[in-house]
């Protein structure tokens, strides 16, 4: 991402799950707009997907151009 100039920001979108199981779904937004979203049992982990997923959607539409 950072090769490329794009650096998202990444944000908790949810939580769910009770407090010995919860569920963190992550959301990794360049400027305003939400490019990929991520799932962990941790908000690192969440977070983690998230920037996996956003580098996929990055690499895939710079393809595209």
């Amino acid at each position: 991402q950072a090769k490329k100039g794009i650096t998202p920001n990444y944000q908790i979108i949810s939580q769910d799950g009770p407090d010995h199981d919860k569920k963190f779904i992550s959301g990794a937004y360049i400027g305003h707009k939400l490019i990929a979203q991520g799932q962990g049992n941790s908000k690192q982990k969440a977070e983690e997907q998230a920037a996996i997923n956003a580098t996929q959607e990055i690499n895939i539409n710079s393809k595209i151009q």
